[in-house]
């Protein structure tokens, strides 16, 4: 009996210590398989979202390129019972004056109205509203302080108004007021800009330069008094 007691303990003793290393390597086998398989659809999905926005790139390319096409084409080619809108209220419309706009803008004017005016046709209107313009421009522009940070804008807003001016003013006294105010702007100008623009090859030192001979070219016929030698 005590041999058969021996040979059975041992077999209880043996046949968990198995099960335990079975389940041991099954859960860790789970867990690799699981480590595994998150890491593969973590990039199938990257891959996925890849695909995805080179797709909409592309079709979003496509249809701007054809939208762009079609519309190039009815400019090109209108159809003949299509109204054409777009020219006949340019037709109609009456051209805003300039003055009044301003006027009612004020002091809240912004850069977009001086880019306006120094890009629109300078012989538009009478000589009259011409020169008030170009003087509503002046004194807007003389009220700013010259900063470093905008100095080559305020430059080219000043020579607008000046260029303009010039063949519009016939008396000789007012001429003669303006061109000193000229050389004035032009040389605060040239003393900041001499900070900034410390190299004689600079664009826009050489720009200044320009706008002034310009300029002397267009105040050329004015006699210069002996006070003011």
């Amino acid at each position: 009996m005590r041999p058969r007691q021996r040979l059975y303990v041992r077999e209880t003793v043996v046949v968990p210590i198995e099960i335990e290393d079975m389940m041991l390597k099954s859960s860790y086998f789970h867990k690799r398989w699981r480590k595994v398989k998150s890491e593969l659809l973590s990039v199938w999905l990257l891959k996925y979202k890849m695909c995805l926005s080179r797709l909409k790139k592309y079709l979003t390319f496509k249809d701007v390129a054809e939208s762009q096409r079609r519309k190039s084409h009815a400019k090109l080619h209108p159809l003949p019972d299509r109204p054409i809108r777009r020219a006949a209220s340019k037709l109609i419309r009456k051209p805003t004056n300039e003055i009044e706009r301003l006027r009612r803008k004020g002091d809240n004017w912004t850069a977009n109205d001086l880019f306006r005016f120094q890009y629109s046709d300078p012989e538009e209107g009478t000589t009259e509203e011409r020169r008030e313009l170009c003087y509503a421009w002046l004194e807007r522009l003389q009220a700013i302080s010259k900063k470093f940070c905008y100095l080559a804008w305020y430059e080219a807003a000043i020579y607008a108004c000046y260029y303009r001016l010039a063949p519009i003013i016939v008396e000789t006294e007012e001429k003669r007021k303006i061109w000193t105010d000229v050389k004035r702007e032009y040389a605060q100008i040239f003393l900041m800009g001499r900070r900034i623009w410390r190299r004689p090859s600079h664009p826009s030192r050489l720009r200044v330069l320009y706008d002034m001979a310009m300029l002397c070219v267009r105040f050329g016929n004015v006699e210069v008094s002996a006070a003011s030698l």
